[in-house]
């Protein structure tokens, strides 16, 4: 079995171009890698695991039981993360009240 990725290839020629080359919508040449920057969440056996942190403008939902530390993982990653360039979101529901939340801290 071949687990080797292969870049798409455009289904139809570009003006003027040869088949299977890639192209996008205008004829022009497509880039076949995409980068994606990472953002170290602060949790250096996390970002291993990530390959190296969080995607850059990712949506990241962190599911558990209750008391498995989801908020403080949350909470540990928006400090890493949060400047005043970057500010950072926090969105929770059906959780303790703020004021427990925050004694934990």
């Amino acid at each position: 079995m071949n687990d080797r990725v292969e870049p798409l290839q455009a289904m139809e020629s570009p003006p003027g171009g040869q088949r299977g080359t890639p192209s996008d919508k205008h004829g022009g040449p497509v880039n076949s890698k995409v980068e994606i920057r990472r953002l170290a969440t602060g949790v250096p056996g996390l970002d291993a695991v990530l390959g190296g942190g969080l995607p850059e403008f990712s949506f990241n939902l962190i599911a558990g039981p209750p008391g498995s530390g989801k908020t403080t993982l949350a909470h540990q990653i928006m400090f890493n993360l949060a400047s005043r360039e970057r500010p950072a979101l926090f969105l929770t529901v059906l959780g303790e009240p703020p004021l427990k939340m925050l004694r934990y801290q």
